[in-house]
């Protein structure tokens, strides 16, 4: 008896240990969501709506709960200039399991604004498919300073191989 509690002790700290690790792989930072703006939440089951804040709390908004899309499905991310040159955005391009979600961002929501959602925190709003990109690309505005936008892309690769949807 006492041996197979001896046994059953070991397991139980072998299974914590492993699932530990295994958080730790699927650990990710600068994960992006792009989010509807929703204007009267009212008219949204209460479930399908969620508030959004920045960082420092002076801008809030509500959104679709549920994204238009995520670094899930974003392979790659090129830094770009903004418009005003002090600012950055960026380039992102989707994987061949997206493509369905690019061309719905491109043709039916061309030049809708998005929430743009990093890490939980409203990072800011961005027009969609103002500009014709490559397909597959989508370019999102300056919100960011240079650091922060290059902090992103950075992760691009690894956000998208912990979370990607693989094709059968």
């Amino acid at each position: 008896m006492r041996l197979a509690l001896k046994v059953l002790g070991i397991l139980i700290v072998a299974s914590l240990f492993l699932s530990c690790s295994s958080l730790e792989e699927r650990k990710t930072l600068f994960f992006i969501t792009l989010h509807e703006i929703v204007p009267t939440p009212e008219q949204y089951d209460g479930g399908m709506v969620m508030v959004v804040r920045n960082a420092d709390g002076t801008q809030q908004r509500h959104v679709r709960r549920i994204p238009i899309t995520s670094s899930a499905y974003i392979y790659k991310i090129d830094v770009i200039p903004g418009k005003d040159r002090r600012h950055w955005g960026l380039r992102l391009y989707f994987d061949e399991v997206a493509k369905g979600l690019w061309h719905e961002a491109f043709h039916y929501r061309k030049g809708d604004q998005v929430a743009v959602i990093v890490d939980g925190f409203l990072a800011g709003f961005s027009n969609i498919g103002v500009r014709r990109t490559e397909e597959g690309v989508l370019e999102l505005d300056g919100l960011w300073n240079r650091q922060e936008a290059e902090a992103i892309a950075a992760q691009a690769k690894r956000n998208h191989d912990v979370y990607a949807v693989k094709p059968w």
